[in-house]
């Protein structure tokens, strides 16, 4: 009698995050669960997804501490299409991160790699390749042992790019991918990603919003409270919204920082 197929964890790493769900062999999900960075709270996810049996069929993104995004212009659609030419525009623009980097190229609207010439405007995202290679260390050590590690970000704008299928046509979507000093930013709709930048402001300065914004005398204690579910922000939004915007915080979809249509 032929065994089955073993089920697949379906594991999202950030920062100071971990979210694993577990798909059975039809493709069904089975569980979910979110959790902290550390071995204790994964042993205890498993043993609750998973009870008796050891999950070995693991499949991670990462949500890099730093990374970037960008979408080519018309110019570069056109002249820009080989794994050469794509890699020299990612080292142009991550000239903050430590080569060599680890870059993934898509269709704009379709999601799929470019790997062909042609003039459809494409999405490039990277991080540096160590981010890459200390993720995959860091995951093994909480008892995730990969069998295949890729980068987040597409995978979430191809998430909503489908989820927008049957919503009006005008409506856009701001996707928002936190690092530790940076974020990502892409404005999605059911056509594909529209615009997508970087900006200099991540957990760090996060954090320190909230713990001014709320009078806090630890940082640490504003990282909780941000992780809190619980917590009403509803009476100190406006505070640390503003401590924000000081950072630089602005919509990376028009070039005089005004939110456009996102």
């Amino acid at each position: 009698m032929a065994s089955q197929p073993a089920p697949r964890l379906l594991v999202e790493l950030a920062t100071h995050s971990l979210q694993l769900a577990l798909v059975d062999a039809g493709g069904r999900l089975t569980g979910f669960r979110k959790c902290a960075v550390d071995a204790g709270a994964v042993a205890a996810v498993l043993a609750e997804l998973s009870p008796g049996a050891p999950v070995t069929n693991v499949h991670a993104q990462l949500v890099p501490s730093a990374g970037f995004v960008l979408r080519s212009s018309v110019e570069e659609a056109t002249s820009m299409r080989t794994a050469k030419s794509l890699l020299a525009r990612a080292e142009t623009a991550a000239a903050s991160l430590t080569p060599p980097l680890s870059v993934v190229a898509f269709d704009s609207a379709t999601g799929k790699r470019v790997d062909t010439v042609g003039a459809a405007p494409w999405v490039l995202a990277g991080v540096a390749t160590e981010q890459v290679d200390a993720a995959i260390a860091q995951l093994t050590a909480l008892g995730l042992p990969v069998s295949s590690l890729r980068l987040a970000l597409p995978v979430r704008i191809g998430a909503v790019v489908t989820a927008l299928q049957d919503m009006p046509e005008s409506t856009r979507v701001l996707v928002w991918q936190i690092g530790e000093t940076d974020a990502q930013l892409a404005c999605i709709s059911a056509g594909g990603c529209e615009a997508a930048d970087s900006t200099a402001v991540g957990f760090t300065q996060i954090f320190e919003a909230v713990q001014a914004g709320l009078g806090l005398k630890f940082r640490a204690a504003a990282a909780k409270l941000f992780f809190n579910n619980d917590y009403d922000f509803s009476e100190t939004a406006g505070p640390v919204a503003e401590r924000l915007a000081a950072f630089g915080f602005l919509c990376a979809t028009r070039s005089d920082g005004r939110c456009g249509e996102c």
